[in-house]
């Protein structure tokens, strides 16, 4: 199995999940929302997908945490 293949069977395993609870001002809900009506997210993928974008567009954190 060449190494593209390997990483394409990783990264079709499903994650495990954690639940966790957040508190968002009313502004942020809003934009949550907004993100999620233009991407067709649900909030819990949409979320994720803030925080991995930031982390590594932002600061620089690299894909090194495997979930």
């Amino acid at each position: 199995m060449s190494k593209v293949d390997e990483n394409l069977s990783e990264a079709a395993k499903p994650r495990r999940r954690e639940q966790v609870g957040i508190t968002l001002t009313e502004a942020t809900k809003k934009r949550l929302e907004k993100v999620c009506e233009i991407t067709g997210m649900n909030k819990s993928s949409a979320i994720s997908l803030c925080i991995n974008t930031y982390a590594f567009e932002k600061l620089n954190i690299k894909d090194d945490v495997k979930g």
